[in-house]
């Protein structure tokens, strides 16, 4: 399982709301990011929902990010991302901790905008590297396997949202261990601004993850590599300055299979340089 604890679609919704415009040449977005999940409850092999196990038995996991881009040129970008992860499981009254670093993403984006700037047609490549160790630990903290990725993005200012934009991603991503996994990513976002300084962001996504590795544990979610999740993301922004913003959101997994079910909260700040 893609670490249920931060499939808060994909990277946050405070990069979703840039995600698909060209940062510009010479031009640096660094974002912050606090993701939170708890999960008691799954969706078994043929999506129906089970309890976990005890009533006291959970998974929860925290994820700080730090995400910085840069524009090499007008339509080119630069961008890494590196991930510090806290997991906690229970399991029939056994606790089980991990913390440490995950999976950092590094790679380039190429933009193509319309005319009048009012679309823009975005491809990323990006490399996974993994920061960590599985040996001898309870909990794992990712696949433990170098990766690569391709994301696909289409963003729109429609003429019938005044204020707003639609953003639609769709991805693949190749973990090069033996049994993979292939994952398939896929989200639709819309968002529109209450007023200068306030907008309101909503989406839905999931990711199918194929894998000849079948094994399942909801209370050791990385070690799960064949599976469907589908969760939903209401997010509300504020602007404080012209650079900086905030972005406080909420999430839950609404269906799957082989995946957990629960919710979640994030906080994201975002500053633009110059």
């Amino acid at each position: 399982m893609k670490k249920i604890g931060i499939t808060i679609l994909l990277i946050s919704a405070v990069m979703q709301s840039y995600a698909g415009w060209p940062i510009g040449k010479g031009r640096s977005l660094t974002a912050l990011t606090y993701d939170w999940f708890r999960s008691a409850k799954y969706f078994d092999g043929q999506g129906k929902l089970q309890n976990i196990g005890g009533p006291n038995d959970y998974f929860s996991s925290g994820f700080v990010s730090l995400s910085y881009t840069y524009g090499l040129k007008r339509r080119a970008d630069f961008s890494v991302s590196i991930p510090f992860l806290t997991q906690k499981s229970i399991s029939s009254g056994t606790v089980y901790e991990r913390a440490g670093f995950g999976d950092v993403q590094v790679g380039v984006t190429f933009h193509k905008e319309n005319t009048d700037y009012t679309k823009s047609f975005s491809v990323q490549f990006l490399g996974i590297i993994p920061l960590y160790s599985n040996a001898d630990e309870k909990l794992l903290l990712g696949y433990q396997s170098l990766g690569a990725m391709i994301n696909f993005n289409y963003s729109i200012l429609p003429k019938f949202l005044k204020s707003g934009y639609l953003i639609f991603d769709a991805g693949y991503k190749q973990y090069f261990a033996s049994d993979g996994p292939s994952q398939f990513s896929y989200t639709a976002t819309i968002g529109s601004s209450i007023d200068k300084f306030n907008q309101l962001i909503g989406s839905i996504g999931g990711v199918s993850s194929f894998s000849i590795n079948k094994q399942f544990s909801l209370l050791n979610p990385s070690v799960v590599k064949n599976f469907t999740s589908i969760n939903a993301t209401a997010t509300y922004g504020r602007r404080i300055t012209r650079t900086f913003s905030l972005y406080l959101s909420g999430n839950i997994i609404v269906w799957g299979v082989n995946t957990g079910q629960g919710a979640g909260i994030g906080l994201s700040a975002s500053l633009r340089i110059p």
